[in-house]
């Protein structure tokens, strides 16, 4: 069994609501990740699928169990919403694993809580596998990430534009504290639980910064350093979070809250999946940005932790966000020069981002085709024969380095979640079969594995088989 220790909930009232009613689903365990499990030493083995499935989707709580539903606020989409919270989630609580690092466990379309408002607090089973696949895709692609650690069919249906099966995600994460838990005691003037919540997030995530002089600078110095890494490996595998609200950012630097997110197939800069961000608030092309913009709002939180001269203090996180700006683009530009095999060069980068979006090529496979074209070997795809092609490659081998195979080895994916294929397994499990979305996560497990054949994983979609727009799910 999991030996579960509540540190949050022991927090003041405020920052949650308490869950005492269990749920009355008919759960049916769809897949159980025993890996994640072995690799965190958490033994279940004891326990039938019949009562994982109970645990996992709240019908029954787990001995040690406390579960909260998690206070928060956010910008969404711009615009600053006082008091949003855990509205389709608990916390059951958290427990440490075989190197003693603190997990949260936390359960995704477990139902209504204080924080519902209008909604039902249910998930439907699309979000649920779109969730679980990608986050583990993630975690192979060495990119931090939640984890998932089962999904459960509930046994209900739900109502969104049409009835379907609902379903519920158990995932891990190094805490679920966001920007947005910061702005909901801020907004208040809530000083005194604003200091509460970031010493609490410097002890469990950031320790080592504990006892140091300026610790609050240093921990928000800390935090938007963990996401300026984060985001720029994002983007080096074409991945789109698609809601980069303020509550969606977490503190300990692992990618939160997949909802209407994807991979790119055709390479284009301001690429949107998202249904509901309308004016391209958070493009493929603007992820950097708007990371900054959070940096902002994080740092607007802590300007009354950091000392009695607030302007000094403005002063100070204003500059530090100029250099932030600097950052995020240079390390964007040295993990994509990684990509192309050559030393950092921005114009190069931007020479293939243009020939990449003039033809509209496939963002994955073109990579893995001029390391192909480096090897003498017969590429996937007739990037060659495009028009500009020549004029590029000149430029790029200029700039190649000796070990220039190896590294695009090591930074290009072979295999990402495509997303015709995740929605092919979403219907297919819509439907009771939930066999395509198992085959599915095994084959997402070795992104940087080389075939010289494409599986049906690998390859591109048809063009009636493109997915234009991704769904929230709620």
């Amino acid at each position: 069994m999991i030996s579960f220790s509540n540190t949050y909930a022991t927090l003041p009232s405020a920052f949650f609501s308490p869950i005492s009613d269990k749920n009355s689903f008919r759960p049916d365990l769809i897949v159980f990740n025993h890996s994640l499990a072995s690799e965190l030493g958490i033994d279940l083995n004891e326990l039938s699928d019949k009562k994982l499935a109970e645990y996992f989707s709240a019908t029954d709580f787990m001995p040690g169990t406390g579960p909260v539903a998690m206070a928060y606020a956010g910008h969404q989409f711009g615009h600053f919403v006082p008091q949003l919270g855990d509205g389709r989630a608990m916390l059951l609580g958290e427990f440490l694993d075989k190197n003693c690092v603190r997990y949260d466990v936390h359960l995704k379309g477990s139902g209504r809580t204080f924080y519902s408002r209008r909604g039902d607090g249910r998930s439907a089973i699309g979000p649920v596998l779109r969730e679980f696949l990608l986050s583990e895709s993630m975690q192979a692609l060495g990119i931090p990430t939640t984890r998932s650690l089962c999904a459960v069919r509930t046994g209900e249906m739900v109502q969104r534009e049409e009835m379907l099966p609902g379903a519920v995600l158990t995932r891990l994460a190094r805490a679920h504290i966001r920007v947005g838990t910061f702005q909901f005691f801020a907004a208040k003037g809530d000083v005194e639980n604003l200091n509460i919540l970031t010493k609490y997030s410097i002890e469990r995530l950031y320790p080592e910064l504990k006892e140091t002089e300026d610790s609050v600078f240093k921990f928000w110095h800390a935090v938007c350093s963990r996401q300026v890494k984060l985001i720029s490996q994002w983007m080096s595998v074409g991945f789109i979070h698609g809601v980069m609200n303020t509550d969606n950012m977490s503190v300990s630097g692992e990618t939160i809250d997949y909802g209407p997110c994807a991979f790119m197939d055709q390479f284009t800069f301001n690429k949107v999946f998202s249904s509901i961000d309308q004016n391209g608030r958070y493009s493929y092309g603007n992820q950097l940005q708007i990371a900054v913009w959070n940096f902002a709002r994080l740092a607007e939180c802590l300007i009354p932790l950091m000392g009695e001269d607030e302007e000094k203090s403005k002063e100070r996180l204003e500059a530090e966000l100029s250099v932030f700006q600097e950052t995020m683009m240079k390390e964007y530009f040295t993990i994509m020069s990684k990509k192309l095999g050559i030393e950092f060069n921005v114009e190069t980068v931007k020479s293939w981002n243009v020939f990449l979006e003039r033809h509209q090529l496939d963002f994955t496979l073109s990579y893995i085709d001029l390391e192909r074209i480096l090897g003498n070997k017969k590429t996937f795809t007739d990037l060659e024969t495009l028009e500009g092609f020549r004029e590029f490659s000149a430029q790029w081998k200029e700039s190649l380095k000796d070990d220039s195979i190896a590294l695009m080895k090591k930074c290009n994916p072979q295999t990402i979640p495509r997303n015709h294929m995740v929605e092919k397994v979403i219907r297919a499990a819509e439907a009771g079969d939930d066999q395509p979305f198992i085959i599915m996560v095994e084959n997402i497990k070795k992104p940087f594995e080389r075939l010289n054949d494409l599986t049906p994983y690998q390859l591109p979609p048809r063009a009636e088989e493109t997915v234009h727009r991704t769904f929230c799910g709620t």
